[in-house]
């Protein structure tokens, strides 16, 4: 039995529909067997300002007393969104609480690799809107003006995304008319109302990004631009790694991530299971 199959009947039959319409019944047992259980999350109205709402832009819920999260130097990070985790819906081997939230905050974010930011999960019933700091306080001051916007979850079945290890192996018997947009690129392309992701396949732009966060992490962060030494490493070790959390560039924020990229927040899978958010790798992908 495939994730999928174990995790959602109904998920599996909505992933087989799609399949035939994409004319690719021919390679549905492969499919099926990559995709993976995830989490869009999807912009909704302006935020009513309820505490512990799912919320992107605007000002973090924290615990009362909690000040807002800063670097080591002293600078504000910027908050770019808090998910309530009652919110996600039950799936099979959810590796993540059933309740608390989920809070992530990005600070300078150039170069785009191994990007600063804070990542937590917090569980605590007394929580209030915290005062946002003084605009010259900001490490980064591109996010910290975004208006807060509601996002509710729904949960859907993840296929590989392009220039990914996971997605090559599964292409690599389809022939090009299969793989375009009526076919495999359709299947695992962004709804136009998803502007993050949680759990699921990661998505890169040109090179797998689970290498990155593999060799930053793992190996040598000196070699992230050094390909000669990379390759002599075996990548496969790199599979560990997965997707935490993605979000998009959002026009109706104006939040434009470097040329209208994306967020990888990438976990190592021992890490996720212990809710270690300490060696997170967090990347700009970017055309």
């Amino acid at each position: 039995m495939t994730i999928i199959e174990d995790m959602n009947p109904e998920l599996l039959e909505t992933l087989r529909t799609i399949i035939t319409e994409s004319g690719l019944d021919a390679h549905v047992d492969a499919i099926i067997a990559q995709a993976l259980p995830a989490v869009r999350l999807i912009l909704g109205t302006p935020s009513s300002g309820l505490i512990g709402e799912s919320r992107v832009g605007g000002v973090p819920d924290l615990p009362v007393g909690m000040a807002w999260p800063r670097n080591a130097a002293g600078e504000a990070y910027s908050f770019i969104l808090q998910v309530n985790l009652a919110d996600v819906p039950a799936f099979v081997g959810n590796p993540l609480p059933a309740k608390g939230l989920l809070y992530f905050f990005v600070g300078l974010d150039e170069p785009g690799s191994d990007v600063d930011h804070h990542v937590l999960i917090l569980d605590d019933d007394n929580l209030t809107p915290v005062i946002q700091p003084d605009e010259s306080e900001f490490a980064n001051e591109r996010y910290m003006a975004m208006p807060a916007r509601k996002l509710s979850l729904e949960l859907f079945a993840d296929l590989p995304r392009w220039a990914t290890s996971d997605h090559d192996a599964l292409t690599e018997d389809m022939d090009g008319d299969e793989q375009d947009a009526y076919g495999y690129g359709d299947l695992s392309s962004r709804e136009a109302y998803e502007v993050g992701q949680l759990l699921g396949h990661t998505a890169t732009i040109g090179q797998d990004t689970r290498e990155d966060a593999f060799v930053v992490r793992e190996i040598n962060p000196a070699w992230l631009y050094d390909y000669q030494e990379r390759a002599k490493l075996e990548m496969t070790r790199a599979a560990h790694w997965r997707n935490l959390l993605r979000v998009h560039s959002i026009d109706e924020l104006n939040m434009t991530i470097w040329d209208a990229g994306f967020f990888n927040v990438l976990v190592k899978d021992t890490d996720l299971e212990r809710l270690d958010f300490s060696k997170l790798y967090v990347a700009v992908e970017t055309s």
